[in-house]
């Protein structure tokens, strides 16, 4: 039998790994309502998450890595492809194949998580980027800085999916970051908030043509809040006459996980993460 990972369930637990966080960031803060910082901790938390839940696919070999170099992802992926293609027939074309597979990603620098498949050559099958924060103008557009990390990571994401086509290489990609959302007083609120940063965020992936056999999910969901429950909550007034949301300011902080993917020989999409 042939095991796979559904890309449904590594995105969960991913996301579960950013839960880890909030716990994480309170016991070294003793605060809510702060950024998580720095972003290694987010790196920190979801690999502890993935170390548990490659557990269950033993078989794999899964191996979980930290700043790994992307040329080094690159390199161990190209050469992958070049023993699939040129192995059968090393007569025909093998210098082209050869240096089709040298060259690097547009960006370098170091991949937050790789997750490897062991085997007789080490394989990547995932890749994960974590952000702080980014930031929105008042007008609902992304700030300069915050729209060139989505966009590097982003684009780099997407290459290291597409570099060998449908039927080989990095199958899954996530970009994770958090959100402040400065102007929810009530959970209601929040959810209108979440709901315009889910559209905000696939538009934007929608705009970067991707090409057809990828598929996208975008997550935006809240990572910890001390908002009200009703307006009439956040107005009631103390002993003193002043209202509850004056004492106490309402926050709210989320987080988002893009994730860029497609099936093939290890992740398959059986649960349809991409519809959801």
């Amino acid at each position: 039998m042939t095991i796979t990972i559904e890309a449904t369930d590594l995105r969960e637990a991913i996301s579960r790994g950013i839960g880890r966080l909030r716990h994480l960031a309170m016991r070294l803060t003793s605060e809510r309502g702060e950024e998580p910082r720095p972003e290694y901790l987010t790196t920190a938390a979801v690999s502890l998450e993935l170390c548990d839940f490659t557990e269950t696919y033993w078989p794999l070999e899964l191996k979980i890595r930290c700043e790994e170099q992307t040329k080094s992802i690159w390199g161990k992926e190209r050469t992958y492809g070049l023993l699939r293609r040129v192995a059968p027939d090393l007569r025909k074309g093998w210098l082209g194949a050869l240096k089709s597979m040298l060259r690097n990603a547009s960006r370098n620098g170091n991949v937050d998580i790789t997750l490897f498949r062991h085997g007789a050559f080490e394989k990547a099958v995932a890749v994960i980027e974590n952000k702080g924060l980014l930031d929105f103008t008042d007008s609902g557009q992304l700030y300069a800085g915050s729209l060139k990390e989505l966009k590097k990571d982003l684009d780099r994401n997407a290459e290291f999916v597409m570099q060998q086509g449908p039927a080989g290489g990095i199958e899954y990609s996530a970009f994770t970051f958090f959100l402040k959302d400065g102007g929810s007083v009530t959970r209601a609120d929040a959810d209108g908030f979440l709901a315009a940063k889910k559209t905000f965020f696939e538009d934007y992936v929608r705009g970067m043509d991707l090409e057809p056999h990828l598929r996208v999910n975008v997550l935006i969901s809240s990572f910890d809040d001390g908002l009200y429950a009703t307006e009439a909550a956040a107005a009631e007034r103390d002993e003193s006459g002043a209202p509850a949301v004056d004492m106490h300011p309402a926050w709210h902080l989320a987080y988002g996980v893009i994730s860029i993917y497609r099936e093939g020989v290890t992740i398959v999409d059986r649960k349809a993460l991409h519809t959801n």
